[in-house]
């Protein structure tokens, strides 16, 4: 069976429209557990995005909060129909090495699909590797890491000198 992006529960994005402040969406953001914020029109058609990161440099560079998030806002290059195949993307999360992605149907925001949907999949289901639960994806797809690679492990003896 094809499960579709829709099929797989949808995290609800936080989205806003670009005339909001920084200090509104901050938080938003803070309030919906969220590291991406989706800017939209009126019509909820997507415009862009602000990932966390953008507004912490935002704020530690100074900035009050008062600024229109639009100013902030970075096109969205990639975006998951709601039909698309999971396995797609799945794959997308592979290549981008984002956390989500965009859903939309007919053009209009309706939700995005999470790194943590891929590993709800696969714990609900028990899979053990080499399942074919997602049989469509790259045989290594479920062997690779998101995101950084090579990070060392947290040494509470060696990290932490000077401190206290």
């Amino acid at each position: 069976m094809i499960r579709q992006v829709r099929d797989v529960a949808l995290r609800a994005p936080v989205m806003v429209q670009p005339e909001v402040t920084v200090l509104v969406a901050e938080q938003l953001l803070i309030a919906g557990h969220a590291s991406v914020l989706y800017i939209v029109d009126a019509n909820e058609t997507l415009l862009g995005s602000v990932a966390d990161q953008e507004i912490l440099n935002y704020r530690l560079m100074g900035g009050d909060g008062r600024a229109l998030i639009a100013s902030l806002m970075t096109p969205v290059t990639t975006v998951l129909e709601s039909t698309d195949p999971v396995e797609r993307g799945f794959e997308l999360l592979k290549q981008q090495m984002e956390q989500s992605l965009p859903v939309v149907q007919q053009g209009r925001m309706i939700g995005q699909l999470c790194r943590w949907d891929l590993l709800k999949l696969l714990t609900e289901a028990k899979l053990d590797v080499g399942s074919n639960l997602l049989p469509n994806l790259e045989p290594d797809l479920l062997s690779m890491s998101f995101g950084r690679t090579n990070r060392p492990a947290w040494n509470p003896g060696t990290d932490l000198r000077g401190v206290g």
